[in-house]
């Protein structure tokens, strides 16, 4: 998935920066202290994520809040997180 296709949702935006960071859901919800089917809601657009939790996921991909929440400004440069 590139950052110049539209994604027009939160979640779409989550699973794109996952995918680019190499990571399984599993391993992104461990880190965020999350169940994986947490995070599945989150990519699927049936949960949102709290307020620490989104900054949690700005901080470990490197997106501004912005970025993430809106799709404005510059698409991050992933790197993978540990």
């Amino acid at each position: 998935m590139k950052y110049d296709q539209i994604m027009d949702t939160l979640g779409k935006r989550i699973k794109a920066l996952r995918i680019q960071s190499g990571r399984k859901a599993g391993d992104c919800a461990k880190v965020l202290g999350i169940s994986r089917a947490a995070f599945y809601g989150w990519e699927a657009d049936t949960q949102i994520p709290g307020f620490h939790s989104l900054i949690r996921l700005s901080e470990i991909f490197g997106a501004s809040l912005d970025w993430l929440m809106k799709g404005k400004g510059n698409p991050p440069a992933i790197e993978p997180f540990t």
